[in-house]
């Protein structure tokens, strides 16, 4: 035989028209902990750009990319940034 939940009004318990007693201890939920701020994200490269040149200019795009190490979509966004002085 199970026993049968005890049924309780919780609302008698509650006085809402009171303020809560200040204890100096933040109450939870009175400010987001940092860790749950979301963080703003980093724009995706989500486009493709096609560009015609000659093979020379590949050839030394390509080679920039290796000696800086980093990757060709990098490079290029730099490139575009300091031609066009676009700031993020």
């Amino acid at each position: 035989m199970s026993k049968k939940p005890i049924e309780m009004d919780l609302g008698s318990f509650i006085d809402t028209a009171r303020a809560p007693i200040p204890t100096g201890i933040p109450q939870r939920g009175a400010e987001p902990h940092e860790r749950l701020v979301p963080r703003p994200k980093p724009e995706r490269r989500m486009d493709q750009v096609s560009v015609r040149c000659k093979p020379s200019i590949r050839a030394a795009f390509e080679a920039e990319s290796r000696r800086l190490d980093i990757p060709q979509a990098e490079l290029f966004e730099i490139i575009i940034r300091e031609r066009f002085g676009l700031i993020d």
